[in-house]
């Protein structure tokens, strides 16, 4: 009697996977016919009638349920099919691909439960400027509940969305007011919303002035720095009648003195520094910032005593430009224990808030096993993400590949191998890496044979939003008996022609187009050899024999720049690629321990003093 009772209810519990499957095999139990399309299946009335839809035909006694045959019109037939195993099993198989014909179905047959499974869908679904707006149309129109969720992220996001291209023309004047709602409910800008609303206008002119107008004249330009206030006074919108009386009637109302005081954006470079008290033999780390406009060296922190570092360490630095944030972590990782091979170990990186002058520690696990050491070759943000380019080290210290950890907040997002090592090739000589539209990073590995004889060089490019990749690996390239670092370093920064790969006095460069990962080789030389040899471009010996390699040089780039610290000079040079000229740095005081420099655009702010001294508008070493 008991196997009786268990057996009853486990039929019951598989009484729908049952009653589907003879749906499925078009059973001569099933009691009405379906169909949509070019395709028929059986079904069940008893099944049916949970639906709203089916139900309304059943209880009213239409013809569908005296004749036994159904036949649908509305959506495509793979979601029809998923939606009516969805009434049978409760179940259905999702793709970002198939959610909105699924949605479309969802609705016409009134299954709330599946709409709400498609916006459970669409909510854990990775956000980006690529899917974002086609999210917003089926959230608007199905009224899903990520509605004001996905308004938020756009609202924070509006000028790289707007940037898709793809975007810009779907963008249109409704969604436009509610995003304006939102942005200033979230405190947005006014600078930002209006290159928002420039962008949308540059796509039609003609067919969104009047739209523009409005949106135009709904901002608070009294929350605008000068600089933009004036520049709106020679902007194109001055040919739109509405635009111009409203700027006019806002500047004759407005005292200069009314408007918000200027935070210049500084071109900086950030270094750490050992600073050694010969007083007391003292050894403290620092950070430092290089301001080019009055060309000096700015004090910006003293690292905490309690992050770790000894004398041959090496530290990266990283900054979030969104979060006014400098990253630092040492190069290098020992996972040392019985346990290595079967633990994570956890990469520790110290964050200094530039605004509240606080250093905290964030831990990051690495999912990296069986290696007792690990080499971090680069940190750096994009797209509000932490990307980490490390090579786990074999038992005889040897780089085993070269992988990209992406993570979002701390929780590891994506994991990329850029490059496997061969036992040929395991001489890793630099990772550089390039950043783009705060969305794409471009990783360039330069690696060198066992013997020294030869040379690779492989580039990657990483949309950070989209997690797609794209790869080029330049020719092989045969190395001199006499290895210089003029054959050696390759450099690689973003410029107004694409993002440029080249090394200093070559005849030849590359530009790299970052949309779809072609190379092209051009002639000509770019960077000077003065830019490395430390000496006046008018003095440059060509014959001069000091270029061995096997000296520590680290780069850096910016948007249009490159820089570069020679240790053998404790020297600081940067080329400007608008101008085409190298500017040398003064020379900083202190021992470089960064393994890079950091280009960052920080504002002056950022810079000043601990004391709020009018004369003095930086703590300058």
């Amino acid at each position: 009697m008991e196997n009786n009772s268990k057996s009853d209810v486990s039929n019951l519990c598989n009484l729908q996977e049952h009653l589907y499957n003879q749906a499925l095999g078009n059973s001569e139990l099933c009691d009405v016919t379906i169909s949509f399309g070019s395709k028929e299946m059986r079904a069940h009335w008893c099944v049916l009638v949970q639906c709203p839809y089916f139900r309304a035909m059943y209880n009213v006694g239409m013809k569908e349920k005296r004749e036994g045959k159904i036949q649908i019109s509305e959506g495509t037939e793979q979601a029809i099919r998923s939606a009516i195993g969805f009434i049978y099993t409760g179940k259905v198989s999702l793709e970002y691909s198939m959610v909105e014909d699924l949605l479309h179905v969802a609705d016409y047959f009134q299954i709330n439960s599946l709409t709400d499974l498609c916006n459970n869908f669409l909510l854990k679904l990775e956000w980006c400027p690529d899917n974002c707006i086609e999210i917003y149309f089926l959230a608007k129109h199905y009224n899903l509940e990520l509605f004001n969720k996905l308004m938020h992220f756009i609202a924070n996001n509006l000028i790289v969305v707007i940037e898709e291209p793809k975007n810009v023309k779907h963008i249109s004047t409704d969604m436009i007011n509610e995003l304006s709602l939102v942005a200033v409910a979230e405190s947005i800008e006014q600078e930002v919303i209006f290159q928002f609303y420039r962008k949308w206008l540059n796509y039609d002119v003609v067919g969104r002035k009047m739209a523009f107008e409005e949106l135009f004249c709904s901002l608070n330009l009294e929350d605008t720095t000068h600089t933009f206030f004036e520049s709106l006074a020679c902007d194109f919108i001055q040919n739109f009648r509405k635009c111009r009386e409203f700027y006019q009637k806002t500047r004759q109302a407005l005292l200069r003195y009314q408007l918000k005081p200027e935070h210049n954006v500084k071109d900086t470079l950030l270094v750490i520094a050992d600073h050694i008290d010969h007083s007391s033999d003292r050894r403290s780390l620092i950070l430092c910032a290089y301001v080019k406009d009055i060309n000096r060296w700015a004090f910006i922190a003293s690292v905490p005593s309690s992050i770790d570092h000894s004398y041959d360490d090496e530290i990266l630095i990283g900054v979030d430009e969104n979060n006014y944030s400098v990253y630092t972590c040492k190069n290098n990782i020992w996972n040392y224990g019985e346990d290595f091979s079967s633990t994570n170990p956890k990469l520790h990186i110290n964050k200094y808030d530039l605004k509240t002058h606080v250093w905290t520690v964030e831990k990051y696990n690495l999912p990296i096993q069986k290696s007792m050491e690990i080499d971090i070759k680069c940190i750096s943000f994009v797209a509000k993400r932490l990307c980490v380019l490390l090579t786990p080290l074999n038992s005889w210290g040897e780089p085993k590949y070269v992988t990209l950890l992406t993570y979002n907040g701390q929780d590891i997002c994506d994991e990329t191998v850029i490059l496997k090592l061969s036992r040929h090739f395991t001489n890793v000589v630099s990772v550089k890496t390039c950043i783009v539209k705060n969305r794409y990073l471009v990783i360039m590995v330069t690696i060198l044979n066992n013997h020294g004889t030869e040379k690779q060089v492989k580039v990657v490019i990483k949309d950070v939003h989209t997690k797609q990749l794209k790869r080029h690996k330049i020719i092989p390239h045969a190395m001199p008996d006499n290895i210089s670092i003029f054959d050696m370093e390759e450099l690689v920064c973003d410029t107004f022609d694409g993002v440029l790969m080249t090394k200093v006095d070559s005849d030849n460069y590359k530009l790299l187009n970052i949309e779809n990962g072609n190379v092209s080789s051009r002639n000509g030389k770019i960077i000077p050899r003065h830019f490395l040899s430390g000496e006046d471009a008018d003095n440059v010996n060509d014959d001069n024999d000091d270029d061995e390699f096997g000296y520590n040089l680290r780069t850096g780039n910016g948007r249009n720049s490159l820089s570069v610290f020679d240790d053998r000079t404790d020297t600081f040079s940067m080329f400007d690629f608008v101008s085409g000229k190298v500017h040398k740095v003064p020379v900083l005081p202190f021992r470089v321990v960064s393994q890079c420099i950091i280009h960052a655009p920080l504002s002056s702010d950022l810079l000043r003093c601990s004391v709020d001294c009018k004369q003095c508008l930086y703590e300058l070493i």
